[in-house]
């Protein structure tokens, strides 16, 4: 599975589009970004030159695939839907997309974590500035959304902490066979530290709060994106 290739387009494809200051890029900034999500979906039937630090199994592969094919298809739907600041708009959604699944296909707790704090930072843009709402309050709601999910992420950096201290690894293929063989306590504890961040982030009840009011104001293709 290509998922290097995969992220490289996304992340190019975001970053340009984020930061572009031309009329005509601005213009079919859709398109450009339909094309950069329906490429890293066709590059992902390429294999990795390297061996890198990426699940490659069904289970993964399913879930980029989803990822991907969700994105693509908010971005489609948002081509008639944004009016305004449509580059800035597209290119954090391909950003977005970039943080999801680099999440889903980590295969290292780092990595994982980095790329699951990344995605808080375009899907907070994305809220504050084209919620459908007065702006006061897009931005008080994208930032109960952002200090929610960064109390699950500070849950989740002791979990990754108490992981390592346990094990010594922070290979998720190794915690899988150690966790199997070896149910200690430490590993007991991580375990519940990362169930609930992920609780703060997925918002089971009664972590919920923010997930009303960002889904609701949220520009449809971004809730979907959140809710995918």
């Amino acid at each position: 599975m290509g998922t290097l290739y995969s992220l490289m387009v996304l992340s190019a494809t975001g970053v340009l589009l984020t930061i572009a200051v031309s009329d005509r890029l601005e213009e079919h900034a859709g398109l450009a970004a339909s094309l950069g999500l329906a490429m890293s979906l066709a590059f992902l039937f390429i294999p990795d030159p390297i061996d890198l630090p990426f699940f490659n199994d069904l289970l993964s592969q399913a879930f980029i695939v989803l990822v991907l094919t969700i994105s693509l298809l908010a971005s489609v739907y948002s081509h008639s839907y944004v009016e305004t600041d449509r580059s800035r708009f597209f290119g954090l959604l391909c950003l977005f997309a970039l943080g999801m699944a680099g999440s889903v296909t980590s295969r290292n707790f780092v990595l994982f974590y980095v790329f699951w704090e990344f995605m808080l930072i375009p899907s907070y843009l994305l809220i504050a500035h084209w919620a459908e709402c007065p702006k006061e309050k897009a931005l008080s709601i994208a930032t109960k959304y952002f200090i929610f999910t960064h109390l699950g992420g500070a849950l989740m950096v002791v979990s990754i902490v108490t992981f390592y201290m346990t094990t010594h690894t922070f290979d998720l293929a190794q915690l899988r066979f150690l966790a199997a063989h070896e149910a200690t306590w430490g590993l007991k504890l991580a375990c519940a530290l990362m169930v609930a961040g992920l609780a703060f982030k997925v918002a089971i009840y009664p972590l919920h709060v923010w997930l009303p009011d960002a889904h609701s104001e949220a520009p449809a293709p971004v809730s979907a994106m959140l809710s995918g």
